[in-house]
């Protein structure tokens, strides 16, 4: 048949992206068919969901990679707090809140 596509034991990260959270969501045991926008059918039979937790070994360098380029602004933000006076005009802080 032509378009058709059939998966048996796939890990979640070999699923293209954007039909992952349907097979997350898709009861286990039962059919669930879905009509896409795209104008796709899906037809899902999960018949059994597998859940493992990276340790923070397995994900740390994925992190760094994620983080990494937010640490100097951060740096900076934190350093530049520190350094200033905070001065809070308590006149203007009144008319804001309603006290009553």
């Amino acid at each position: 048949m032509q378009g058709y596509q059939s998966f048996t034991d796939l890990d979640l990260n070999d699923i293209p992206p954007e039909r992952r959270y349907y097979v997350r969501q898709a009861p286990i045991g039962s059919v669930t068919a879905l009509g896409l926008s795209s104008g796709e059918w899906i037809v899902l039979l999960v018949s059994r969901r597998t859940v493992t937790r990276p340790t923070f070994e397995e994900m740390r360098s994925d992190l760094e990679s994620r983080v990494g380029p937010y640490v100097a602004e951060y740096r900076l933000i934190r350093d530049l707090r520190a350094s200033e006076e905070i001065r809070v005009d308590s006149v203007v802080f009144e008319s804001m809140v309603d006290f009553d």
